[in-house]
This record gives structure tokens, C-alpha cells and sequence, in this order.
């Protein structure tokens, strides 16, 4: 029996031939759009839960709780944020490069 790369030929064949005689017949549009249908809700489903589940998180969060709306806390954010956090301007390596090299000069 030869075996080449660490591959048996005859039990390739036999796999590529049980492969081919387990191919399923082609689908119609309407057993598509079942599939699709399903898998859409089954997504919905999903997604609804984890959605509640974070929402939970978020009515225990601490920091969230001390404002009135969530367009106080997301104002609030925004205005520390800028305040604090984001630079004015931001250094560009190239020209940091450029400023070294001229104070040498």
C-alpha cells in the first residue's frame, strides 16, 4: 500500500466516494427561504437574549445609575471625555523626526 504525504489512497477513495453518495439533492426556493426563516429567528431569539442580559449588567452599573436619562449619562461621558482624554492635537512620527533633526542641526 503506498501512502504519500501520510495519505492512504484507497482510504481516500473511499472517502470521496462516500462523500459524493451522502451529497444532498439541490434545494428548492422554497425550502431555502424556510431555512432562512428559521435561522432568522432563531438569530432574533438569540440576540434578544443577550440584549437583555446586558441591559441587566447596565441597571447595576453604579456610575450609570446616578443620572436621570441615558442621554444625561451619554452627555456627561462625552463632555469628560473631551475634557480630559482626547488630545488636541496629535504628534505625527514623521514630523516629530523632522523637529529632532532640525534641533540637531
Amino acid at each position: 500500500m503506498l501512502m504519500m504525504y501520510g495519505i492512504d489512497p484507497e482510504m481516500a477513495q473511499k472517502e470521496v466516494e462516500k462523500a459524493k453518495s451522502l451529497k444532498c439533492k439541490p434545494s428548492t426556493a422554497e425550502e431555502r427561504a424556510q431555512k432562512a426563516k428559521e435561522l432568522g429567528a432563531n438569530n432574533a431569539k438569540i440576540w434578544n437574549k443577550w440584549l437583555l442580559s446586558y441591559v441587566d449588567v447596565l441597571s447595576q452599573c453604579e456610575e450609570i445609575k446616578q443620572y436621570d436619562s441615558a442621554e444625561g449619562y451619554v452627555a456627561a461621558r462625552r463632555e469628560s471625555m473631551n475634557g480630559r482624554v482626547n488630545p488636541s492635537y496629535i504628534l505625527r512620527n514623521y514630523l516629530l523626526e523632522a523637529a529632532i533633526a532640525k534641533a540637531e542641526r
